[in-house]
């Protein structure tokens, strides 16, 4: 990718606390993960990301079954769900409410 385009900084590890660490000291515009990885799955990891970060998460993996795909659709649709939910308070509490 980097070499396409300049403008794109890759970074790559197999380590899911590598990743979150990264995140913590440089700003980033998507994460493409795995689901295997060591100590936690893609899933998982997808969770950290995108909520503490709010980075969009793309999760793959070559050991795919329909069963993981509804479990990894189902964890984002919830997920979404939530983060509209707060969106929703927040849009109709009174400025310095609570």
């Amino acid at each position: 990718m980097e070499s396409i385009d300049p403008s794109i900084m890759v970074f790559s590890t197999s380590n899911p606390w590598d990743a979150v660490e990264r995140l913590i000291k440089e700003e980033c515009d998507c994460v493409v993960l795995d689901y295997s990885m060591p100590e936690m799955n893609g899933i998982e990891l997808a969770k950290i990301i995108v909520g503490k970060f709010g980075v969009p998460a793309i999760l793959y993996t070559g050991r795919g079954s329909e069963e993981l795909a509804q479990e990894a659709l189902g964890k984002a649709k919830a997920h979404r769900d939530a983060l509209r939910d707060l969106q929703s308070e927040s849009a109709t509490k009174p400025a310095g409410g609570r």
